[in-house]
Formats: C-alpha cells, sequence, structure tokens
C-alpha cells in the first residue's frame, strides 16, 4: 500500500508541477517547408517549457518572456490547448498594440505519449503574407 501511495504522489506532484522542462532532439529542421540547407539544431537541442497553471508551453519560459519582453506583452497573444493525446501551443506577436496585423506567429504541437513536437514559426510582411517559415520537429524527453 505504501508503494502505491509513493507511486501515486510522485505522479501527482509531477502532473501539478508549476513548470516541466523538455529537452528536445531535433530530427528534422525545414525553412519555407523544404529541408533547411543550413541545421541549426543539429548537434543542440532545444528546451521548451510547459506550465499548465500558466497555461504556457514554449521554448522561453513565461517569466522570462514577460521580465525581458516587456515592451512586447501588449503585442502578443498565445492560447494554449491539453487535449487527450497532444497540447497545442499558439503564440501570435502583432505589428503594434492594436493586434490587428500579425507580425509573426509559432504552434507547437506536442504528443504527450511519445514526445514527439513539432514547432513552426513562421515571419509575415507588413501586409500579412507570409514570407518566411521554419519548422523543427524531433522527440522530446522530460528533463
Amino acid at each position: 500500500m505504501k508503494i502505491f501511495f509513493i507511486f501515486f504522489f510522485i505522479c501527482f506532484s509531477n502532473l501539478c508541477a508549476e513548470e516541466i522542462t523538455f529537452l528536445c532532439k531535433i530530427s528534422e529542421e525545414l525553412e519555407n517547408g523544404k529541408p533547411a540547407k543550413k541545421k541549426n539544431y543539429e548537434q543542440t537541442p532545444i528546451y521548451l517549457y510547459l506550465n499548465k497553471n500558466e497555461k504556457w508551453f514554449n521554448d522561453v519560459k513565461k517569466k522570462e518572456f514577460i521580465n525581458d519582453e516587456k515592451d512586447l506583452t501588449e503585442r502578443v497573444s498565445f492560447n494554449f490547448i491539453e487535449q487527450k493525446k497532444n497540447f497545442l501551443f499558439r503564440f501570435f506577436k502583432y505589428q503594434t498594440i492594436n493586434k490587428k496585423k500579425v507580425e509573426s506567429s509559432s504552434f507547437i504541437k506536442f504528443n504527450k505519449f511519445d514526445g514527439y513536437m513539432s514547432f513552426l514559426k513562421t515571419y509575415y510582411d507588413i501586409n500579412e503574407k507570409a514570407f518566411f517559415t521554419t519548422e523543427v520537429k524531433g522527440i522530446c524527453n522530460e528533463k
């Protein structure tokens, strides 16, 4: 019985943890939908930070983003969705505080069961037409 409670406590405390860090080994890098010529993450993994309480899942911690990017906080929006199998996170950076024209966006899809993730960033011109995309895919493990 004690083993069950210890196991339950460990699992429950991890699920309710304020923030979970994932170390992601990148297996594929794309630019504008084609294999990237320069592999930026072939040797360097990326970190993703999940905070379900804050509805945040990104490559920068939410607290760090707010502290480091104070001038941007009024020009961004984001949403976090937890599905049965996936976490989805969308982040939009706008050209102005009116939030009418998107400057850049990112979309993270993370499979809870196998750790597979896709992280797409899109950059837009003044007319909101996508002019550049970058996407990394790989496997993440909890750090």
